[in-house]
C-alpha cells in the first residue's frame, strides 16, 4: 500500500524489451534505502517489484497487461518518473489509500495557473463519473491530489508550487497521458451500490413475502 506522497522523482535509465514484457531500469536515491529485492515501489502509480538494486538504480519488469493498461508502453531513456516506496506497518497515511493498481489512463486537456495556483484538467480514458467527485481523492502518475472540480469533459485538481516542485507535473503538455487510482473506498461503495441495483429483493419484494 501506499499513500500518494511521492519520495523523490528518478530517471528510466534503460528499457530491456523481453517478448511483450519490459524490464526498467530506474535511476535514483532515495528510495533506495532500505530497499530489498522484492519489495514494492510504485513507479508513476505503478505498484511495481524491485528484481535488482545497484548504487543508484533499481530494476523492475512489467507485464504485457500493465503495458497495455497504463503509461508504462510509454516510458523511454530519460523519462522521468515519481517513486515512492511502500508504507510500512505504523507509518503516518499523510495522502491517501493508495494500492498502486491503475485503474485507467487520462489525457491533459488544460491547464492554467491563478496567483501562485496551477489548475491541470484531465480527460480519462473510459466513464467513471461515480468515482470522481468534488473534494475527493484521485492518484494520477503516484501522486496523492484532491478533485477541485467536475468539469464536462473530465475532473480538474489545484497543485500549489510546494508539489509542483517535488514532482515533473510542471512538465506536462496538453495531450500527454497520466496513470489514474481512483480511491479505493468510492470504488468498493460503487460496487456495493450496483449490486444493490441488480438485486430483485426490493422493500416492496419483502412486504408481500411476510417479511
Amino acid at each position: 500500500m501506499f499513500t500518494g506522497i511521492v519520495e523523490e522523482c528518478g530517471k528510466i535509465k534503460r528499457v530491456e524489451f523481453r517478448s511483450g514484457d519490459r524490464s526498467f531500469r530506474i535511476g535514483c536515491k532515495k528510495v533506495l534505502e532500505g530497499l530489498k529485492l522484492g519489495d514494492s515501489v510504485a513507479v508513476n502509480g505503478i505498484c511495481l517489484t524491485a528484481t535488482k538494486i545497484g548504487s543508484d538504480y533499481f530494476d523492475a519488469d512489467a507485464m504485457n497487461e500493465t503495458l497495455l493498461k497504463t503509461t508504462a508502453g510509454k516510458w523511454k531513456s530519460g523519462y522521468e518518473v515519481h517513486l515512492e516506496r511502500a508504507v510500512k506497518a505504523g507509518g503516518r497515511l499523510d495522502g491517501h489509500i493508495v494500492q498502486g493498481h491503475i485503474d485507467t489512463t487520462g489525457v491533459l486537456i488544460s491547464r492554467h495557473k491563478i496567483s501562485e495556483t496551477s489548475y491541470f484538467e484531465f480527460r480519462p480514458v473510459g466513464h467513471y463519473p461515480e468515482l470522481v467527485i468534488p473534494q475527493g481523492s484521485v492518484a494520477i502518475n503516484g501522486v496523492s491530489l484532491t478533485v477541485s472540480e467536475i468539469t464536462k469533459s473530465g475532473f480538474r485538481v489545484a497543485l500549489i508550487p510546494h508539489t509542483l516542485k517535488l514532482t515533473v507535473f510542471d512538465k506536462l503538455k496538453i495531450s500527454d497521458s497520466v496513470n489514474l487510482e481512483f480511491d479505493i473506498i468510492g470504488k468498493y461503495v460503487s460496487r456495493i451500490n450496483n449490486i444493490k441495483k441488480k438485486s430483485k429483493i426490493t422493500e416492496e419484494y419483502l412486504i408481500e413475502k411476510g417479511f
